[in-house]
């Protein structure tokens, strides 16, 4: 049975609206990129007043913490040294690195509510600094694993530049915006930072 004339015309909005919310993104980190290296005094944080139910302003006011388990995977946390740890659990992990190294997360995510990409990955450094994380990088594994192709873009990749970490223990939360952008899962992973530099 074919479908009817409204739910086409509901799809071809669907695909619209989506396409808008990803060139917004694409164009947010191009500026992003553009802006010049990150140092320890300028993480990038919400400077002035977002668009309510917008993440990629670089904030989750007016987003709510969803309470089921985010569907995610961070498989690799590297340290600017060339350390490279296979993380062994979904759920925590400590990671140790000397004072000055950068700290870059690979994995991915998807909303599982949705069954699709998530709008957005954030960094919540200690509740205070966000970084948007580069998202969308294929993951053919990830869309075989779930017999949907269009969950193959759905890689993540986040740089938190040296410096930006002091010495001590950190609690970095890796924030996933679902598709809507009403509201985001939370994972929160330990980070201890070396005093030696």
């Amino acid at each position: 049975m074919s479908p009817s004339q409204d739910e086409l015309d509901s799809r071809a909005a669907r695909t619209i609206s989506f396409s808008i919310v990803t060139v917004a993104v694409i164009i947010m980190i191009f500026a992003f990129l553009m802006s010049g290296p990150v140092t320890s005094s300028r993480l990038p944080v919400a400077q002035t007043p977002p668009a309510k139910n917008s993440a990629t302003a670089l904030t989750l006011d007016g987003l709510h913490l969803l309470k089921s388990a985010p569907v995610y995977s961070l498989d690799v946390i590297q340290v600017s040294s060339g350390r490279q740890d296979v993380v062994p659990s979904q759920t925590m992990s400590v990671e140790k690195i000397a004072r000055g190294q950068s700290l870059t997360l690979v994995g991915w995510a998807i909303d599982e509510a949705a069954l699709a990409p998530a709008r957005a990955i954030l960094l919540n450094i200690d509740g205070k600094s966000l970084i948007l994380a580069t998202y969308g990088a294929e993951r053919d594994d990830v869309g075989q694993h779930f017999g949907k192709s269009t969950l193959s873009p759905t890689g993540f990749r986040a740089v938190i530049p040296p410096g930006a970490l002091s010495p001590g223990r950190h609690a970095i939360d890796i924030d996933i915006v679902n598709q809507d952008g009403s509201g985001y899962y939370r994972v929160s992973h330990r980070v201890i930072v070396n005093q030696s530099a």
